[in-house]
């Protein structure tokens, strides 16, 4: 019986480009470490606020110390002035200069926007014709005070107001980029945010702008109290004021323990609408657990609550004063499918480094140019949560003594790929159960030579398959990426012939089996965007400098090598031998380092563009790396790469993928919908 035989081989592939440990649930520590980064910086805004607010108290007391030193000076005796003396009126002149004085602090009042009951008592104060001495200080000081809280209302209003739209629209963001998908998104309007500012939340009923009258209030009380207390214990003037610095200095910690504390609330609550327009169900609580997290928020880290019983300051943060705690989605199964569907109309992809100015041009602006509107299948896709890749997911014979190694580190190194699709991860954990070669008898063997593919032989009269062979690199050394990425190309190429429409035989892979995708290969298409194409060419320049440099090299080495030989030092078969070695070795760097270069992967997008042009890409040099006309001649090849080109840089880098998606969404639609396809075959 004659045998025939086959292979899928691979361009591949690609060096290291975003990589980081992570715990198996991605999803869970996504959620937690960027809302918790989100909250953080909503504390330092209010820390910035918080500096110039200092700057202000800082201001006030000085102008407070010097009007009381300069009230000492004008009426003291002996460096004292006791209260009878304090209560003694003004005398004519000097109730001059009070009126005039008071009518600054009118027009000083007005243009600050303070309260109507003390411009009120100004103007008053302005037309008096008895002023005792004592009230014209009680007087001065109370004006910078409510100058002070003037300050102070206005700077926490405002500051709560951008926390509350940026909390609204930053925590938007962070969803739809951690799912992969947006849709239009209406920012909060200016009465909307005077709604949410102007609720009462404490138990007391008070705003935070009552809270900062309160504070005011005491201030003054205080202030005119120590004033007091010094003059009926005949304290000197540095006394008293030495007791009025320390109550500014409470007053101080009050403000600062109000701004957080309204910090985290209205952050809260500007999560809430937040949540409910983006379909989250369930929220987490998150902490910062550190050596300042007490004892009621510790045992809370973690807790999942309804959104329904969402309530800041009851449930969730802020559950003292000071509090730093926050909140986060929690997706038991990533249900980012229907969130999307909460959406009014389309929703497009959302790239994994695409920034906060871009999105909101976006979805808030409403300028979308350069995104592509989402597939069904890439709706799913945010459905699925990415699982780690374990050992038992893999055939027996990947898992054997003698490659259970080599697949350990591959499953080590995928597992810290970050922003690797989850459809194709769980794609690959389904090989053990997609296996029908070994489990149909056939004999499969994986081997570590260099033709890395996927070979097979087949009996000609039946078209069975006789047997099938996996060559993959042996993973070792420092950098394992281009490695890594050549063994999941090839292991594509495996489960597409595991999906084939026979099992018995070895034609009618999956990928060239499925009808929209192998529509794309029927006619060969040669066009390329223009930043795929400006990247291409800056990958040849880089490629012909590695080339150049490692041939320089490579002449300095074969002609001291040469030098030898004519010197007689060594014998022509060493010389031979050692000339071989240096251009095999000079060989293999140049293909080393070039599709290593610039983050590596540009060679499997150039295979995806040279299939789609039928291999006329790589024979007319518009990309370096290929297959070329002669192979892509068959049709079912094309697709086959395809598929294996997409699955490897779908893990490693996809945000080349996201480029080929710009250019070509048709087809990554394609690609996509196999990949559904292909697990739900598996179970998946």
């Amino acid at each position: 019986m004659g045998f025939s035989t086959g292979m899928s081989c691979g361009v591949v592939i690609v060096p290291d480009h975003s990589r980081r440990e992570r715990d198996p649930v991605k999803n869970a520590d996504y959620w937690r470490g960027r809302f918790a980064i989100l909250e953080n910086s909503a504390h330092k805004q209010a820390d910035e606020y918080l500096q110039t607010l200092e700057d202000i108290y800082r201001e006030t007391e000085h102008t407070v110390q010097r009007d009381i030193e300069s009230w000492y000076q004008r009426f003291a005796t002996n460096n004292n002035v006791t209260l009878a003396e304090a209560r003694k009126m003004l005398t004519t002149g000097q109730l001059e200069e009070f009126k005039w004085t008071a009518e600054q602090y009118v027009k000083a009042a007005q243009q600050a926007n303070l309260s109507p009951e003390w411009i009120k008592k100004l103007e008053n104060a302005s037309t008096r014709f008895h002023v005792s001495r004592l009230e014209a200080i009680q007087l001065q000081i109370q004006q910078q005070i409510e100058l002070l809280y003037g300050n102070q209302v206005d700077g926490v209003d405002d500051l709560l107001k951008k926390l509350v739209s940026n909390g609204y629209t930053h925590g938007a963001f962070e969803i739809q980029k951690g799912i992969g998908l947006g849709w239009d998104f209406t920012a909060l309007n200016q009465k909307k945010l005077e709604t949410l500012l102007s609720k009462p939340w404490t138990t007391d009923g008070r705003t935070f702008r009552d809270r900062c009258w309160v504070n005011k209030a005491d201030l003054v009380d205080t202030v005119n109290k120590e004033l007091l207390q010094g003059m009926l214990r005949g304290d000197p003037p540095a006394k008293t004021i030495t007791a009025i610095q320390k109550k500014f200095g409470t007053a101080r910690y009050k403000a600062r323990r109000l701004v957080h504390t309204e910090t985290t609330y209205f952050n809260a609550v500007s999560k809430i609408q937040m949540y409910k327009d983006l379909g989250v169900d369930q929220i987490e609580i998150v902490e910062t657990l550190d050596s300042r997290t007490c004892a009621v928020c510790q045992p809370l880290d973690g807790t999942v609550i309804p959104l329904a019983q969402y309530e800041p300051g009851v449930t969730v943060p802020p559950f003292h004063p000071n509090c730093r705690g926050t909140t986060c989605p929690h997706y038991d199964d990533m249900d980012g499918e229907r969130a999307a569907r909460t959406a009014d109309g389309k929703v497009y992809y959302v790239p994994a480094n695409m920034k906060y100015t871009d999105w909101k041009k976006a979805f808030v602006d409403g300028v979308k140019d350069g995104l592509t509107v989402a597939t069904v299948g890439a709706i799913m896709k945010a459905k699925r949560e990415l699982e780690p890749l374990k050992a038992e997911m893999f055939p027996e014979y990947l898992t054997d003594k003698k490659e259970r190694k080599n697949t350990q580190a591959l499953i080590d190194y995928v597992n810290a790929c970050e922003n690797a699709d989850p459809d194709v991860v769980a794609l690959y954990s389904k090989m053990g159960a997609m296996e029908n070669i070994r489990a149909n008898g056939i004999p499969m063997k994986v081997s570590h030579g260099k033709g890395y593919a996927v070979n097979y032989r087949y009996y000609t009269r039946n078209d069975q398959l006789a047997d099938v062979e996996l060559i993959i690199p042996k993973l070792a050394g420092d950098d394992l990426t281009g490695q890594v990425v050549t063994t999941l190309h090839e292991e594509m190429h495996l489960m597409d012939m595991f999906n084939r429409s026979d099992p018995a035989k070895y034609s009618g892979w999956f990928s060239s089996s499925h009808a929209k995708l192998s529509s794309f290969f029927q006619k060969t298409n040669t066009d390329i965007a223009d930043d795929i194409d400006s990247l291409f060419e800056a990958f040849d320049k880089e490629c012909k400098r590695i080339t150049a440099e490692i041939n320089a090299e490579l002449r300095t080495a074969t002609s001291t090598l040469t030098d030898q030989y004519y010197a007689r030092t060594i014998s022509y078969s060493d010389y031979k031998k050692a000339f071989n070695k240096l251009k095999r070795e000079a060989s293999e760097q140049i293909d080393y380092q070039c599709r290593n270069a610039m983050g590596g992967g540009i060679s499997s997008l150039e295979d995806i563009y040279d299939a789609l042009s039928g291999g006329s890409a790589r024979d007319a040099g518009l990309v370096r790396y290929g297959h070329g006309s002669k192979y892509y001649r068959d049709i079912g090849k094309r697709a086959e790469e395809t598929l294996a080109n997409y699955g490897a840089l779908s893990v490693v880098r996809p945000d080349l993928i996201e480029m080929l998606r710009k250019d070509k969404p048709e087809l990554v639609e394609a690609l996509e919908e196999v990949i559904q396809d292909m697990l739900k075959k598996a179970g998946g």
